[in-house]
């Protein structure tokens, strides 16, 4: 009989985005993911009013403040939305940007 453990050793810490001067910590929980593939946001499929409701779920509020604060371009928010997907779903960053990209262009 074959016994698998899951536990602390095989779980990482929060993936870490630096913009500018902040370090930013995902969360990339099941229960977080969970929601955010029921959103299906993940797929690239989203309305863009939810876009501060999703980053605000995966960042949480006090860095959402530091990221409002940076007062960034729409492109510069978009690419690092897509980012912080793909750091929640362990995704390729490249591959979760150009689908990103793909959504907004329609």
């Amino acid at each position: 009989m074959k016994v698998y453990a899951v536990d602390g050793a095989l779980l990482a810490e929060h993936p870490v985005i630096k913009i500018r001067d902040l370090s930013l910590a995902v969360d990339n929980r099941a229960k977080v993911v969970r929601k955010l593939i029921s959103m299906d946001m993940a797929s690239g499929n989203f309305s863009a009013d939810k876009m501060d409701e999703v980053m605000e779920m995966l960042l949480g509020p006090k860095q959402m403040k530091a990221v409002d604060a940076l007062d960034l371009s729409f492109a510069t928010y978009n690419e690092l939305f897509a980012t912080v997907i793909a750091a929640a779903t362990d995704q390729d960053p490249e591959e979760a940007k150009a689908r990103f990209q793909k959504a907004m262009d329609g």
